[in-house]
């Protein structure tokens, strides 16, 4: 990953942390059957949050929401779509 670019706790549910991502991978094993292509991925900036039970456990985590499309070579696509769209093989 290239960076984790902001953190902050969310004002309106405080039980929430609100995080940006830039996200990178190497296609070097097979995917989805296919063999692998040694493509460098790099994923768009993706806004992400980890939201908390009383109990400090993990009840939702939301990934793959873009913030900049032109970013990247995934098509703009985040989350599994745009690794999936990086390798060659991308979802209908």
């Amino acid at each position: 990953m290239r960076s984790v670019l902001i953190r902050c706790v969310d004002p309106f549910e405080p039980n929430r942390v609100r995080f940006m991502v830039c996200p990178t991978a190497t296609n070097t094993a097979p995917f989805m059957g296919k063999p692998p292509t040694n493509i460098a991925l790099e994923l768009p900036p993706q806004s992400q949050s980890i939201k908390f039970s009383e109990a400090g456990l993990v009840d939702e985590f939301t990934v793959g929401y873009v913030v900049d499309q032109r970013q990247g070579n995934t098509g703009g696509l985040g989350g599994a779509f745009g690794c999936f769209y990086g390798v060659g093989s991308p979802l209908p």
